[in-house]
């Protein structure tokens, strides 16, 4: 046995007594210890946590691990390690070993693992046992188990003689249940004794999670443990979390009351417990908690998960099966054949599906769990808001059939990849006139003007894209430069247009004397009012590579484009109020609630053929309503764009007697039309 293993024999001081109110103290365990030892110390009192007993102290007996002697090569197994966060490691792990102590290892119990620990009656013999085999051996008596009452009576002939030294017995103590724990690695495949290339293959492990509190916990007794029986350490990675609070900020308490269980917050929202599952999950996840960092836990920040995340990724999902509905059959392309797509977003979206697997298996094998959530995050609200967004006219076939099942196929591979969503979006309804974007690259310029044009005007709600190089908005910024500062700033400052276009080219300049390169000069690109032009008239922005000016000036086109994308946000919503599928067909139907009607009328009429294009069916005047329709569903709004409006979603039904259909009976006569009794009710009663 290695020196540092040999039992080290300390005296502590325990006792537990009870108060019984009336200032009486009763003993309730008091070991009997030899008349050296027998002083009875107060050293104040204590209160147990459940039971309230105060708590006195006595000397005993006590053994330990002598740590000390391990303390170096302890630090140097704990450097072969990888923790995450890393800081836990290099701080306070890294100070607990420096200050480590010996280890007391012995408990004065009953329940609990027996030391394996015989001894004379004068101390002199201690023996350690090291299998049920050799306490046999030993002893010369059958052992089944190793509890206090099935081997505290077995006695070892001394190793001094037994006639004439007696037999060592078996002591009174148990392990530090911690000692047990530090013992996992090899313990639970019963290693010595079994599986030993198993455990010569798989030793040390590649990683474990647990808490930060297991700092001086299990996370110290793995590795004093196999530093002392292996030299090694017992794992190669280490996943550290914080420690999740109540919403309070208090510790969760039974007693308290001041918490839900995982259980009661999924079964919260019934029939959606096994979406509230991953909401768990992803909100757990993408927490401080990943990062050993303390998390106040709330309920609501769950639901938020659903709201916010899921139910978008469904809407997705449901907006992908209604399309590829439409078709006959729908056989998605494969990834390779994607890529070789036309369309700048398909490829995009595939590159972008490849890169974020490649990510997550990159940051899964590092164990960096709390990078990989915001990414999947902004990749899926990149799909929902951007991809969905931007191809919903694809998507729905209204550019053809091929680019229709193009379009399907992505979003078929993509949300393969793709289990979580993150939905949020802000955008301007407010159509501008003309949007300048300023840069040198003309590669980049020729995307904004080509394949990217069509996105960016339906986006944005411009009517034009332009693309510009021009050199005259730009301006040049110097970074210090010793005590000649001012006089290359100052020269800098008085550089031409021409001087900044040659140094943008050449990559340097010579200026009083110092020769200034890329990394020296920034190139800012600015914007000017032209005279004439009020500053509310003009926006630009930019981030010092690429400007963007938008002319905000309105005209009567751009405030007619305006009120028709109104209006055809207006009709969208209703129909999904009245859960409406894509497919079904409805007419619409449109009612001006102004003074002077003529003002709608004439915008609806010159915006006919974009309302038309985004509806799939014409905006009907309110008066062409016939009475035979049944009513799907109704809307009056108020102030919009300053014009006040109703609108009317129906289907139209055949004529009973003047009367339309009730819903009711329209779906008795769907379900019976192909039948005899079906045709005899139409004939009957609708001529």
């Amino acid at each position: 046995m290695p020196s540092y293993c040999k039992i080290r024999l300390y005296f502590i001081l325990y006792l537990l007594v009870l108060d019984d109110g009336a200032g009486k103290r009763q003993a309730c365990e008091v070991r009997k210890l030899d008349t050296r030892m027998s002083l009875l110390l107060e050293i104040g009192y204590s209160s147990h946590l459940q039971s309230s007993a105060q708590l006195l102290v006595l000397v005993s007996v006590q053994r330990f691990i002598a740590v000390e002697k391990l303390k170096d090569q302890l630090l140097a197994n704990s450097e072969q390690t990888t923790w995450v966060p890393d800081f836990v490691k290099e701080k306070r792990f890294h100070n607990w070993l420096e200050n480590a102590r010996d280890w007391s290892v012995s408990r004065s119990r009953f329940w609990g693992t027996p030391l394996p620990i015989w001894t004379s009656d004068d101390s002199v013999d201690i023996v350690v046992i090291g299998s049920v085999e050799e306490l046999e051996r030993r002893s010369g008596e059958k052992v089944t188990v190793l509890h206090h009452d099935k081997i505290d009576h077995i006695t070892i002939p001394s190793p001094r003689g037994r006639e004439e030294f007696g037999v060592l017995h078996h002591v009174e103590d148990v392990f530090d249940c911690w000692f047990e724990s530090g013992s996992m690695s090899y313990a639970y495949i019963h290693y010595p004794f079994e599986n030993q290339a198993f455990f010569n293959d798989n030793f040390p492990g590649d990683f474990i999670a647990e808490g930060l509190d297991q700092t001086r916990g299990w996370f110290y007794t793995l590795m004093v443990l196999s530093t002392a029986l292996f030299g090694k350490p017992a794992l190669r990675n280490l996943i550290c979390n914080g420690l999740i609070l109540a919403e309070d900020g208090k510790k969760m308490s039974k007693i308290l009351k001041n918490y839900s269980t995982p259980m009661e917050v999924i079964d919260a929202y019934g029939a959606a417990c096994l979406i509230l599952q991953d909401a768990l999950r992803l909100y757990i996840i993408n927490s401080p908690v990943v990062r050993a960092e303390t998390l106040r836990f709330k309920e609501k920040g769950v639901y938020g998960v659903v709201k916010d995340v899921l139910l978008p990724w469904y809407n997705a999902y449901r907006f992908l099966v209604q399309n590829a509905n439409r078709l006959a059959t729908f056989d998605p392309l494969d990834p390779a054949t994607l890529l070789g797509s036309a369309n700048v977003l398909d490829q995009w979206f595939i590159l972008a599906t490849q890169s974020l697997v490649h990510f997550v298996r990159q940051e899964i094998d590092a164990y960096r769990l709390y990078t990989v959530v915001p990414y999947l995050l902004k990749f899926i609200d990149n799909l929902t808001n951007i991809y969905v967004r931007f191809n919903r006219k694809r998507l729905k076939g209204g550019t053809g059939e091929e680019e229709c099942r193009t379009a399907l196929s992505t979003l078929y591979h993509v949300t393969l990849f793709t289990y979580l969503l993150q939905y949020n979006w802000l955008y301007n309804h407010h159509t501008q006139l003309e949007m300048v974007v300023v840069h040198t690259d003309a590669e980049f310029l020729d995307d904004i003007a080509g394949k990217l044009r069509e996105y960016i005007l339906e986006e944005l709600n411009v009517k034009s894209v332009v693309p510009c190089n021009d050199p005259l908005i730009i301006s040049v910024l110097g970074k210090r430069r010793g005590k000649s500062m001012r006089v290359v700033a100052e020269a800098i400052k008085a550089m031409s247009q021409e001087d900044i276009l040659s140094f943008e080219e050449a990559g340097e300049i010579t200026i009083a004397g110092h020769c200034l390169k890329r990394t020296d000069i920034e190139i800012v690109r600015g914007f000017k009012l032209h005279d004439g032009v009020a500053q509310e008239q003009m926006d630009a922005s930019g981030d010092g590579d690429v400007l963007v000016i938008i002319d905000l000036r309105t005209d009567d086109s751009l405030f007619e484009a305006g009120f028709a994308r109104e209006v055809v946000n207006r009709v969208q919503k209703l129909r999904k109020k009245s859960a409406l599928a894509p497919t079904d067909s409805v007419e619409v139907y449109f009612s001006s609630l102004d003074d002077d009607k003529s003002v709608s009328a004439g915008i609806l009429q010159s915006q006919e053929a974009y309302i038309k294009e985004a509806l799939g069916c014409s905006l009907l005047d309110c008066s062409l309503i016939p009475s035979r329709s049944v009513v799907n569903a109704e809307g009056t709004y108020k102030n919009i764009s300053n014009r006040d409006f109703k609108i009317t979603l129906s289907r139209s039904t055949p004529a009973s007697k003047g009367k339309a259909i009730p819903d009711q009976f329209s779906l008795f006569l769907f379900l019976t039309t192909s039948s005899y009794v079906g045709w005899w009710v139409i004939n009957k009663y609708y001529a």
